[in-house]
């Protein structure tokens, strides 16, 4: 009598952790701040932005932060981490191209007697700001997916 191996079913792999998608999202919001930082001051001054514009310009992006974090995990707890992740690394996305072809937009108003230019500075910085938000909800995910033990 013949002896039968057991046959090995072939192992589903592993799908991907999700970790690491959340990693990744929080490691291009952190290198873009961390870009923008140094660069900013240099980029607004060439504008005609005073020292405390300036400010204010780096300051807008953390109160906007702070402001839409809350909003923003209360969202997140209502549709799903995933749909809040997107969008924000899409509203980053978005400030981003707006900072970098802020001189070159078509004329926008001119508010608080600023440049056109910075403005649009501004603009680009709030949006990044209540995209920027999403730390909360990655933490949050990350809190879904892992166990007590990990």
């Amino acid at each position: 009598m013949a002896q039968f191996q057991k046959s090995k079913t072939p192992e589903m792999p592993k799908s991907r952790s999700p970790l690491v998608i959340i990693f990744i999202t929080i490691f291009i919001d952190l290198v873009g701040f961390g870009i923008v930082i140094p660069v900013l001051p240099l980029y607004a001054e060439r504008y005609g932005a005073s020292e405390t514009t300036v400010g204010i310009l780096l300051a807008i992006y953390s109160a906007m932060q702070f402001v839409f974090a809350p909003i923003l995990g209360k969202l997140s707890d209502r549709v799903g981490r995933r749909p809040v992740l997107l969008v924000s690394l899409l509203g980053t996305s978005a400030g981003f191209l707006i900072m970098g072809f802020a001189p070159k937009m078509p004329v926008g108003v001119a508010l608080w007697g600023l440049a056109p230019t910075l403005v649009w500075l501004f603009i680009a910085r709030i949006i990044d700001g209540i995209s920027g938000g999403n730390i909360s909800t990655a933490q949050a995910y990350i809190a879904d997916v892992t166990s007590t033990e990990e």
